[in-house]
């Protein structure tokens, strides 16, 4: 076995635990001697926990590889040859978008796309390019429910390059031309952190002697929301064609690639840091390759396959692997801890409240579904020396209960460490909103963007635990902390967030249908934490006013989901230690009244404070007109229901 080389069988939590101090390329080789085919101009993607190579120079069937079993296996070949193109996935399918077929230098546009399932190892066609935009050595990528195809070249090897921008809605199935790429380009991959697109490395295709000589050194960068291009000043270090690109680690990577400056490929890795720092050089692939792809997977970026030499004539079929700083995270102090069997404590051992007492919950977001109550809360963690109390919030937490008295403690379901386009890594992840719908949950989440903005993102998954994938952006048009999510009778969805404001859902929940709305709620106190409830066809609008030292729970009703609402004051008073926050449900025939206290001393000795909060629950009465009678704060909490 080479130095420096891996082999064997391993698990995605095995290589988190055997990722090196010191962070180098390694060469990982196969635990029963199995390859993948060698090829470049190829694609290479993940799909679920399983990598695809596929495609590149001839007809090539796809190789298969687990990474957990650590083996290769082979699929199915294209119908047709596909090469110079960059994999996306869709629905769990890989789609190939924006390639050439034949043979160099005359290569032709693709002008259908190909579906790769992997799950039947069968090929079919997809939809047609837009009519007039057919080009290849084409820049992929899927953010949401839409795929976006940039630049590309309509002549191969010869020219014909274009600075075209288009859209396609898996929704609709439509179609939309956006405004042009600011540089030429071919030979590159798109990277999206989320919030936008970037488009870096390639060249300008020409005939000899321009074949790998022109390439392009600066970055652009599509919005997302405002649908413009800009270009950063940030210009590469090592400019190169047919280099692989991924965003890992809050990071834009670069990585291999080819230039008319050497005659082999280049191994350089180099990296520019979400916040737009200048690029900076990284540890150098073992060997050189171009013409294939990079996935973030396990706590590793990996690359297999590619050419070593520029041009063709040299494919390999060895497989890198990268450690990624987020392999090994900074170890923060919870307050929770698993028992040794790797259960979670009861969250309640004594009856009363607060109902949460193993760990430091706040921000409770409850919901009944099939006869049990979910309580969805935030966590707090003490912040670093002289930061705020609220400067370690981090990690979604869930407790469930089918009486309100014996809680069930499901421990953290979402981080900060599972949104790659955030800048916030461990912390600042605050309150968040869940919903049901379609047999699916949906998690929102409060987080600042790589611009530091406080936006909303949403995660989806087939429990109420999940687990949870998040989306790969922020919700266009939200902004603001504290999201809401409410469902109403006619099973239209509703996301309440930042400042008084509401918008309808789309139908997959994963965007706003409409513009928000700013809610007039009769009153001018509202600083955060919104939430609806309806009772009897009444909608309930309630919020916090934290600057209030005596109340803080407020409430105003109405007859839609928007309002306008009749304030009707108080309903909280403000709770010991901390500030309220709340949530209401109808639960087996009663109404409760969900907070956190701030005046707690955990079972391990920490006492109670801003930063260290618990989740209480108090019976809601209701006067013959609707209207709320005050909350009555009490230790003793609710009593057990069968």
């Amino acid at each position: 076995m080479r130095k420096g080389a891996i082999r064997g069988a391993f698990s995605a939590i095995a290589l988190v635990l055997a990722a090196p101090l010191a962070a180098q390329w390694q060469t990982v080789e196969s635990a029963d001697g199995s390859q993948p085919v060698a090829r470049h101009e190829a694609g290479f993607v993940a799909v679920g926990d399983k990598f695809y190579l596929l495609g590149g120079r001839g007809i090539r069937p796809v190789s298969i590889y687990d990474p957990r079993a650590n083996v290769w296996k082979q699929g199915s070949p294209p119908p047709i040859e596909l090469n110079h193109f960059q994999p996306v996935v869709h629905d769990g399918k890989i789609w190939v978008v924006g390639a050439f077929t034949g043979k160099f230098p005359n290569e032709t546009p693709v002008d259908t796309v190909h579906v790769y399932d992997p799950t039947t190892d069968r090929w079919s066609l997809g939809p047609k390019l837009p009519e007039g935009r057919v080009r290849g050595a084409a820049g992929a990528v899927v953010v949401g429910r839409s795929l976006y195809l940039i630049a590309g070249a309509t002549k191969g090897h010869l020219g014909g390059q274009v600075r075209w921008a288009d859209r396609y809605d898996f929704a609709t199935k439509a179609w939309t031309v956006l405004k042009d790429v600011p540089h030429f380009r071919d030979h590159f991959q798109a990277v999206t952190d989320g919030n936008a697109i970037y488009a870096y490395g390639g060249r300008i295709t020409g005939p000899d002697p321009d074949t790998f000589h022109r390439t392009v050194a600066e970055v652009d960068r599509f919005d997302l929301a405002a649908d413009s291009w800009t270009v950063l000043p940030q210009r590469l270090i090592t400019q190169r064609a047919g280099a692989m690109g991924a965003f890992a680690d809050r990071k834009f990577w670069l990585v291999g690639g080819e230039s008319g400056e050497r005659p082999r490929a280049l191994a350089e890795t180099e990296t520019l840091a979400g916040d737009f720092r200048p690029w900076e050089t990284a540890t150098a692939l073992v060997q050189e390759r171009h013409g294939t792809g990079l996935i973030a997977w396990g706590g590793y970026l990996w690359t297999a396959s590619g050419n070593n030499m520029r041009g063709g004539g040299a494919e390999t079929t060895t497989m890198e692997r990268l450690p990624l700083d987020s392999a090994a995270p900074a170890a923060k102090e919870p307050f929770l801890q698993r028992l040794p069997d790797g259960s979670w404590p009861n969250p309640n051992p004594t009856p009363g409240n607060p109902i949460v007492e193993t760990y430091r919950g706040a921000d409770p977001d409850a919901h009944v579904w099939d006869g049990r109550v979910w309580v969805y809360t935030s966590q707090d963690h003490d912040p670093p020396e002289g930061e705020r109390g609220y400067a370690a919030m981090d990690g979604t937490h869930l407790i469930s209960s089918a009486n309100m008295v014996d809680w069930t403690d499901h421990g953290e379901i979402f981080n900060a460490d599972m949104v790659p386009w955030s800048t916030d890594s461990g912390k600042f992840l605050w309150a968040p909103g869940a919903c049901r719908k379609n047999g699916k949950y949906f998690l929102y989440f409060p987080i600042k963007d790589m611009r530091k903005n406080w936006v909303i993102g949403v995660a989806t998954g087939d429990n109420p635990w999940g687990p949870f994938k998040e989306s790969g952006r922020p919700i266009p048009g939200t902004s603001g902390i504290d999201p809401m999510c409410f469902i109403d009778d006619d099973g239209k969805a509703y996301l309440y967030f930042g400042i008084h404001k509401v918008a309808r859902l789309s139908d997959d929940m994963l965007s706003l249908a409409e513009a928000p709305y700013d809610i007039n709620y009769g009153a001018e106190n509202f600083r955060e934490g919104a939430y609806m409830a309806k009772r009897n066809g009444v909608y309930y609008y309630s919020y916090t006013d934290f600057e209030d030292r005596e109340n803080q729970g407020y409430y105003a009703m109405g007859k839609s989901p928007y309002g306008p609402f009749e304030f009707k004051g108080a309903i909280n008073a403000k709770p010991e230690g901390a500030q309220d926050h709340h949530s209401m449900v109808e639960f087996k025939g009663r109404w409760y009244y969900f907070y956190h206290w701030g005046n707690f001393t955990s079972p391990y000795g920490f006492p109670g404070r801003g930063n260290r909060r618990n989740v209480a629950v108090e019976y809601m009465y209701f006067d013959p007109d609707g209207t709320i009678r005050p909350i009555v704060q009490t230790r003793d909490g609710v009593a057990k229901v069968k």
